[in-house]
Formats: C-alpha cells, structure tokens, sequence
C-alpha cells in the first residue's frame, strides 16, 4: 500500500487535500501519471497546501469582484424597446437575452442567460426590477426601462 495526497476530488476515493492509503499499482498507473495525487511526502504535503491557498485567494478575488460589480449593477438601468399593440401590450415578451445585450450594449457588462431570475414574463412597457443571481450569495437588481418602439 501507498500513501497519497489527492490533488482534486476523486469519485468513491476521497477529497482533494486528503492523505489516503491506495494499492501501489492503482497509485503509479493511474493517480500519479494523470496528476490527480502526490506521493505523501512532506514536501508534496506542503505543495499542496501552496496550492490550497492560492486557490483560496483567487476564489477570494473573484468573490470581491462579484460583489463590486452585483454593486454596479444596482446603480444603472438599461433600456429595452419593444414593438406595442394596444393597451401598451407587448408583441411577444422582453426575453433575458434581450436583458443581457441590453446590458452589454448600454454599459459594457456580461452577463450569463442564468444569472437574470425572472420572476414572470415582461409584457407591458413601464420600469421593473429584475432579480440577479451573480454567485452563489452574491444578488443584485437590474432596473429595466421597457419603452416602446419608434
């Protein structure tokens, strides 16, 4: 048997991080070979950790730039037109894809189709909120001006 640090996640074998024991064989043709684990020295004990922390302060930075820009997002509008009928009844629906150019266009910032939580179908002109999930924690709302076509 030998000792292995996992470098990632491996199904029905253990976590990332975690010292296990696997059969030598399993160990140098597989794990090793596709990088998936270390040999439990303690200098690989130690890469590892390197690598948990930098892993850790880039989640981090990506966090605080999600957070700054869900803040952003807060604070503009974007307009969307649409073709009207009677009663200022939209053709059709504003769709989230049509958000998200809306978006891009107007202040240069993408978005992903699942980040935009539409409640219900936008239908008719007027101003609404729509709910943003950017990560996981991490919410913000787009007001959304709906005018009508010229």
């Amino acid at each position: 048997m030998m000792k292995i640090v996992l470098r990632k996640d491996v199904e029905k074998l253990g976590k990332g991080g975690e010292v296990i024991e696997v059969k030598d064989g399993y160990a140098r043709n597989f794990l090793l070979p596709k990088g998936w684990a270390y040999s439990a020295t303690i200098s690989n004990i130690k890469l590892l950790e390197v690598e948990k922390k930098r892993k850790r302060e880039k989640e981090e930075r990506e966090k605080e730039a999600t957070r700054r820009l869900a803040e952003k997002i807060g604070k503009i509008s974007c307009t969307i037109a649409a073709r009207v009928g009677e009663a200022e009844r939209l053709f059709g629906s504003v769709t989230k894809e049509e958000i998200i150019t809306a978006l891009f266009q107007e202040h240069g910032i993408k978005l992903k189709k699942q980040s935009i939580l539409l409640p219900e179908p936008i239908k008719r002109l007027g101003v609404y909120k729509v709910p943003l999930k950017l990560a996981p924690g991490i919410e913000s709302e787009l007001k959304v001006w709906v005018i009508k076509e010229r």
